[in-house]
């Protein structure tokens, strides 16, 4: 693959990823102001999208094992988590098992991003590692907020997903603007 190519690629599956993620943080913190709101299909859509730009970048060459792995455990969750949510959603599976796929999928996102940033200090790369840093944190969160919602502390648990969504939309488009300027 030409170095344009991989450039455009990262560029792309960066983009991707902050879309998705800034779908996601809507969905969350309209769902924490209105009782009433369903977020699940902004959920899955963006969900969707994150799993995709990892995905993306996934494909291109990197220079370490940590970014490739990383990249493919970010997207995987991102995947998890989206299915989590449709089975949850259409009533495929119960309720409790889908909150469990939902919070495997942002452990794994957490996971994804964390080896992101660890590749990006071995690098020296400490703009991204900042990005990276804030979309692992913000994933953890997730998944914490959803065994707090699981646990029976439903306000609670929805202010910790949505600060955490709010987290990994963060890094996710700081990530975007450091790929675009590259």
């Amino acid at each position: 693959m030409a170095e344009t190519d991989e450039k455009e690629l990262n560029q792309l599956g960066a983009l991707i990823i902050a879309f998705g993620t800034t779908i996601s943080s809507a969905a969350e913190t309209i769902n924490l102001a209105e009782d009433q709101f369903d977020n699940d299909l902004l959920s899955i859509i963006g969900d969707g999208f994150q799993a995709f730009g990892a995905f993306l970048l996934g494909v291109t060459t990197f220079p370490d094992w940590l970014s490739f792995f990383g990249n493919w455990a970010d997207g995987i969750g991102a995947a998890t988590a989206a299915v989590g949510v449709a089975l949850n959603r259409y009533d495929v599976i119960e309720d409790e098992e889908g909150t469990r796929l939902i919070i495997l999928g942002d452990s794994l996102q957490t996971i994804g991003a964390g080896m992101a940033t660890l590749s990006n200090y071995e690098l020296e790369a400490y703009d991204f590692m900042v990005g990276n840093a804030a979309q692992s944190f913000g994933a953890g969160l997730k998944a914490v907020g959803a065994v707090v919602v699981e646990s029976d502390s439903l306000q609670v648990g929805q202010f910790i997903v949505t600060a955490g969504t709010i987290i990994q939309a963060l890094g996710a488009n700081y990530v975007a603007g450091l790929e675009l300027r590259e």
